[in-house]
């Protein structure tokens, strides 16, 4: 009954391993207990550049990975045989090369014998093949464990007791490395969203944040918790839970748009689509789903104030005036917005046009516009 619940708890430990920051190293160090040997590796054995690193290790010191990964590995009698061992099959040094080639082994006896090992035995437990095919593996993934210089050599009945976990080391592996290609996929997938010069976010018809970009996260903290999207909000011209409501309806209401006014913020327009069936990616995730995007209406780039103010010697004032009135904000609302009156306004565009040598809106538009393409670095790639 021990030993059955031994075998339980390595098992969950390998798998508990899966999804968490330290991998596998749980489960091994389990194994290494469980059949008292003195260490247990995870390798990967990348045969296009005959080259085997280290992946997980129970039991060793860092010293024996660190001189087996740089010199020793080309030494090891394992790889002259080993493509010949099934998957779930077993390479054990006391069986291949007997007592007679151990002793003339120099990995044995130069390596092992220094860090006081005795013996190991290895298993393939997931060979991957070229993209093109081919009978040869170009990548293995190998369990292998130590046993220390006083407990013998290892037989072929040490293995018999590791039958009942060797395919759970295989699953546990294979679920290991389909996390970790997805989880690269997903920092992949946010850096590019992140790149987007406005904000995005997916929302569901519960209103749970399902995907956003840095902008779009932005953004919907400034419109506070989910609780508070169904009321009316001062900023928005109407309740964010109603746009997405109906973008997620049984009628979706396919695109939808607002504008998003905040006192000393420049406007913005919140669209809203509907990701609903028979959208494809709907479908995919079997819900509804509002796509929004959130537009800062501003001709300039986060860089263009500072160029306003060195260049031109601009005040911040006249930098959100000049900016205020490329977006197509009038006279009045500008001035209003800003804190002062009509006339100082006025007074204060008359400034901008003297400083940015320009004589008209219009060519303080094209002036904004210019700049704000050469230094935004979203552009500078296509120039």
């Amino acid at each position: 009954m021990e030993a059955t619940k031994n075998y339980s708890q390595v098992i969950a430990d390998l798998y508990d391993g899966v999804l968490q920051p330290e991998g596998l190293s749980k489960g091994l160090d389990g194994l290494r207990r469980l059949f008292q040997c003195e260490n247990t590796l995870l390798i990967s054995w990348d045969h296009a550049v005959d080259r085997i690193t280290v992946l997980g290790i129970a039991g060793s010191i860092p010293a024996m990975t660190a001189e087996y990964e740089k010199e020793f590995q080309f030494h090891d009698p394992a790889k002259e045989s080993f493509n010949r061992i099934p998957k779930g099959g077993w390479w054990i040094d006391g069986q291949v090369l007997g007592d007679q080639g151990i002793r003339s082994s120099i990995f044995h006896q130069e390596f092992l014998r220094r860090y006081e090992i005795g013996s190991y035995m290895a298993s393939p437990i997931l060979r991957g093949r070229k993209p093109e095919g081919g009978s040869s593996p170009y990548r293995e993934l190998v369990i292998s464990f130590l046993r220390e210089l006083s407990a013998g050599v290892f037989t072929p009945a040490d293995t018999r007791s590791l039958d009942l976990v060797v395919p759970h080391i295989c699953n546990a592996v294979r679920l290991r490395e389909q996390v970790d290609a997805l989880s690269q996929a997903a920092a992949i997938s946010q850096a590019i969203l992140d790149r987007i010069g406005f904000g995005v976010a997916v929302i569901d018809e519960r209103l749970r944040v399902l995907a956003h970009n840095a902008r779009g996260e932005l953004w919907l903290r400034r419109l506070g918790a989910p609780s508070k999207w169904s009321c009316s909000s001062a900023h928005l011209q109407r309740p964010f839970a109603e746009m997405i409501a109906a973008a997620c309806g049984r009628q979706p209401v396919r695109v939808q748009a607002a504008n998003y006014l905040a006192p000393g913020e420049l406007p913005r327009q919140v669209v809203v689509l509907s990701l609903s069936p028979p959208n494809r990616f709907a479908v995919s995730l079997g819900s509804a789903l509002a796509l929004v995007i959130v537009h800062e209406e501003r001709s300039g780039h986060d860089l263009l104030a500072p160029v306003l103010r060195e260049l031109y010697g601009l005040s911040p004032r006249e930098i959100l005036l000049a900016e205020s009135l490329a977006i197509g904000e009038d006279l009045p609302t500008v001035a209003l917005r800003i804190g002062v009156s009509h006339e100082t306004a006025r007074t204060q565009i008359k400034a901008i046009f003297q400083k940015t040598g320009t004589e008209s809106r219009a060519q303080l538009v094209r002036l904004l516009t210019t700049l704000s393409y050469a230094e935004s670095p979203d552009h500078a790639a296509e120039l």
